[in-house]
């Protein structure tokens, strides 16, 4: 590659899905230029991997204060390197197969500043069997999504954004192209519960994210069977169609107080076969 790319992340342990993100991005940018950000007291749990950095806030888990920190941090790592990817520990990158190789071919050859990408929640459904973290990849085992506007991320970034909290909104207004956001938060339903519960440790008690990972089994059970009560379309080209991002796009607007363009976190009413198009390159 000729342009110099940093992938960032935060994490709040080494384990789980964490290996699996380090070989899907280091198998596309290398290990050097993966870099990561975790809470007070977890660094060490990242000593020894290779990344080009890790950084330990000094604060529990926090959402407001991750955004902020990751948005500084980013603009940081666009003063040494061309391009800058932003994602979770459960989130992968994919382009459109059809016209782009590769996540790094993608890259090389984008021209706008910023990319958002297209959110797709990879769902488990009653027949996949519990999902296998020792298996070569992960979206291999999963057939099925649904389009979720809240995971529609500005990802890839050439210059310094400001992110809300969740990144699910900037300060800049969505720009789709060929590339889309697969999330596993409802890919491996017992896996997540069993992370939620890891959670509780990390965040401060009585804060909102607590709450969040205290309820978590019941919420991801009863999202988890409304998901699957979905219908479903197996029509390869249904994942391109892009009336539901059209849609999406009429509902945002830019805050005035802030300078966040937030739209509608609406999510589809049907479950898309992605195994086509979008299934993540073996590593």
């Amino acid at each position: 590659m000729t342009k110099t790319v940093a992938v960032l992340t935060d994490a709040t342990s080494a384990g789980y899905l964490f290996p699996h993100w380090i070989r899907y991005y280091a198998g596309q940018f290398g290990v050097e230029k993966l870099h990561a950000m975790t809470y007070r007291g977890l660094g060490p749990a990242f000593a020894g991997l290779g990344l080009g950095s890790v950084v330990e806030l000094d604060s529990f888990y926090d959402d407001e204060f991750r955004a902020a920190a990751i948005s500084e941090r980013v603009a940081n790592l666009l003063q040494t390197h061309d391009v800058v990817i932003r994602c979770d520990v459960d989130e992968f990158l994919v382009p459109d197969r059809r016209k782009h190789g590769s996540l790094a071919a993608y890259v090389e050859n984008l021209t706008p500043p910023y990319v958002t990408a297209i959110g797709l929640d990879v769902v488990e459904t009653p027949s996949d069997m519990q999902l296998d973290l020792d298996a070569a990849s992960l979206l291999d085992q999963r057939h099925w999504c649904i389009r979720a506007a809240a995971l529609n991320k500005t990802a890839i970034v050439t210059q310094p954004l400001v992110w809300a909290a969740g990144f699910h909104a900037a300060n800049v207004c969505p720009h789709f192209d060929d590339l889309y956001l697969l999330h596993l938060k409802f890919a491996d339903i017992q896996g997540r519960i069993a992370w939620f519960s890891d959670m509780l440790d990390k965040v401060r008690p009585g804060s909102n994210e607590y709450v969040y990972y205290a309820d978590g089994r019941a919420k991801l059970e009863s999202y988890a069977k409304w998901l699957n009560s979905r219908p479903r379309d197996s029509d390869p080209l249904a994942l391109y169609d892009r009336g539901f991002l059209d849609h999406f796009m009429q509902s945002v607007t830019c805050n005035p107080e802030n300078g966040i363009w937030q739209g509608d976190f609406c999510v589809d009413g049907k479950l898309i076969d992605y195994s086509c198009n979008l299934a993540m390159p073996k590593h």
